[in-house]
């Protein structure tokens, strides 16, 4: 990805967003905290303003989500869900899934190996 695709930096990590059809893709790189739940969850709503309703979050490069990045995820989740939306997750390393499993946003979430599975499942929707 080139750095014009970057839509959010935060001093821990990014996120880059791109579209797959009507499905929006955001890849998180580095460290998903406060500051980066934050950018996503801004970003979800930048993109909501669009009329984007579908996202899948690649998370392949992420090293590691803190609490505070997982309650913005929640909060993400709920609004997307709120709205008639949904959100996939793909790449997600077995620590992550684990801890998002734990925190229950595999409730509300589905985890997929690669993103073109995320993609998929989501097409018609």
């Amino acid at each position: 990805m080139s750095p014009e695709n970057i839509v959010h930096q935060w001093s821990e990590g990014s996120v880059r967003e791109r579209l797959k059809g009507h499905i929006s893709i955001l890849e998180a790189d580095g460290y998903i905290n406060g500051h980066g739940g934050e950018a996503i969850l801004g970003v979800c709503e930048q993109l909501i303003k669009k009329e984007r309703q579908h996202f899948v979050l690649n998370m392949e490069k992420l090293r590691l989500v803190n609490s505070l990045g997982i309650s913005k995820l929640q909060e993400t989740l709920a609004m997307v869900r709120k709205l008639g939306g949904k959100v996939a997750f793909c790449g997600v390393s077995p620590t992550i899934t684990k801890t998002f499993g734990i925190m229950g946003l595999l409730d509300t979430a589905d985890i997929f190996d690669a993103e073109d599975q995320a993609v998929t499942s989501m097409e018609g929707k």
